[in-house]
C-alpha cells in the first residue's frame, strides 16, 4: 500500500491543463475515495504523512492534487475561489473515469463543492472558517450521509 511518502505522482490533463495528483492507500470497502483539498498555495508534496497515513490507516483511499499553477501542475494559478473550483471540476471530470467512480467525497476545503453540490456525497469541512477573511460568510454548506 502507498503512502504520502511512496505515492506515484500521477498525471491527467483537462481543459488544456496538466494536473499532478496522488492516490495513496487501497479502498477496502464502498466508500468513494476522499478527495483532500489543501490551502490555495499548498501542494501534495505539503501533506502531512501523519493526516494522510492516518486516513488510509482506515480503509479510505486518498486523492491528492495540485491546483493549476501551482507544485507539479501546469496551467495558470486561478485568479478567484470560483476558479480554483472549476479547475477543480474539469479535473474530476477526467479523474473520476479514469479511476472507475462516479464521484469522491471531499475533505478540507470546499470551493469545488460550492459550485457543482451533486458533484459528492458527502462534504467533510476541516480547518475552515467563515467570517472577514471571506469578505462575507458562506451562508451555505452541503453535507448529506
Amino acid at each position: 500500500m502507498s503512502t504520502q511518502e511512496t505515492a506515484q505522482t500521477l498525471y491527467l490533463e483537462a481543459n488544456g491543463t496538466t494536473y499532478a495528483y496522488r492516490i495513496i492507500g487501497n479502498r477496502s470497502d464502498d466508500s468513494p475515495p476522499l478527495l483532500m483539498l489543501s490551502h490555495v498555495r499548498s501542494t501534495i508534496d505539503t501533506w502531512d504523512p501523519f493526516v494522510i497515513n492516518n486516513l488510509t490507516a482506515t480503509g479510505r483511499q486518498i486523492i491528492t492534487y495540485d491546483y493549476a499553477g501551482l507544485g507539479h501542475s501546469g496551467g495558470s494559478i486561478a485568479p478567484s475561489i470560483r476558479g480554483f473550483a472549476l479547475n477543480l471540476l474539469a479535473f474530476l471530470d477526467v479523474l473520476l473515469p479514469t479511476i472507475h467512480t462516479p464521484h469522491v467525497d471531499v475533505s478540507w476545503l470546499f470551493h469545488g463543492r460550492l459550485y457543482r453540490p451533486a458533484a459528492g456525497p458527502r462534504l467533510s469541512r476541516c480547518g475552515t472558517q467563515t467570517g472577514s477573511c471571506w469578505h462575507g460568510s458562506l451562508v451555505w454548506v452541503g453535507s448529506r450521509p
